[in-house]
């Protein structure tokens, strides 16, 4: 599939996927999971049981967590140094 997409655009050297993680035949440099604070890891099951596509111990894998809150972003961060906060705002 990169092929294609490098043959018809050789310009490109950055390809952003969403949720790439649970297909590890794709090749990739960084993984990068995203969750929304407010939801958290739901009931931590998989689906179809919960809203996780891959279990909580993936978090540990990926080079890094974004979390998503509304309001103001914590002042401290737990855990690695891995974590960092993002804002989103509603439209």
């Amino acid at each position: 599939m990169h092929e294609e997409l490098l043959d018809a655009h050789p310009e490109v050297d950055v390809v952003i996927c969403d949720d790439g993680l649970q297909h590890y035949a794709l090749a990739r440099d960084v993984e990068i999971a995203v969750i929304d604070e407010a939801r958290g890891l739901g009931n931590g099951l998989l689906m179809p049981a919960g809203p996780l596509r891959e279990p909580e111990e993936r978090l540990d894998e990926v080079d890094a967590v974004v979390r998503l809150v509304s309001g103001a972003v914590p002042h401290e961060t737990q855990g690695d140094g891995r974590s960092t906060f993002m804002t989103h705002q509603p439209l």
